[in-house]
């Protein structure tokens, strides 16, 4: 069973309604701009704690979850029931401490996870490091906030020829 959740679903329904459904063997949740809260995350870590969970993948991506809301869904993500293979978080404002977090939840559960998805925020050296200790067969955590900043980088960087003659005259440098 595949869920598709978007803004729609959620003037619908509430958050809390998703504990109603009964899953088949795989299930998917794409909550991805939803603006989903720490209230939500309550909802969707006892949704991973529930006997038996088919949630495989979990799509909560630009979500202003930060450490706080990953703390809350870490409770269902170390339980033994929870299957979820796939989780991504891009673009959720977690830090060093959320990504300890989700460390010490997939430390305590022998984790089924294989892809962890923490692009597009700010882990730090140390959250990557210990991220890395989990061997997943996915992990992203690029660009890995300020060190995407860098000055001197020059990954997105490209070479600017102006002609002179040709250029609006009301272009300034």
């Amino acid at each position: 069973m595949i869920f598709y959740q978007d803004h729609i679903f959620f003037q619908r329904f509430r958050p809390e309604s998703l504990t109603c459904y009964y899953f088949s063997h795989y299930c998917l949740f794409r909550l991805s701009v939803c603006n989903l809260s720490e209230r939500s995350c309550e909802t969707l870590s006892s949704l991973l704690s529930s006997q038996p969970s088919s949630l495989r993948e979990l799509d909560l991506s630009n979500n202003d979850l930060k450490d706080s809301g990953v703390k809350v869904l870490s409770y269902g993500l170390e339980s033994l029931y929870c299957k979820l293979e796939i989780l991504r978080l891009s673009g959720c404002l977690i830090t060093e401490e959320g990504c300890k977090s989700l460390v010490s939840a997939f430390s305590l559960n022998s984790s089924h996870l294989k892809e962890l998805d923490l692009s597009y925020n700010n882990p730090g050296e140390a959250g990557v490091k210990m991220l890395e200790q989990l061997r997943l067969d996915t992990l992203r955590v690029e660009p890995a906030g300020v060190r995407w900043l860098t000055p001197g980088l020059r990954k997105y960087s490209c070479q600017l020829t102006i002609d002179t003659n040709t250029v609006n005259r009301n272009l300034r440098l």
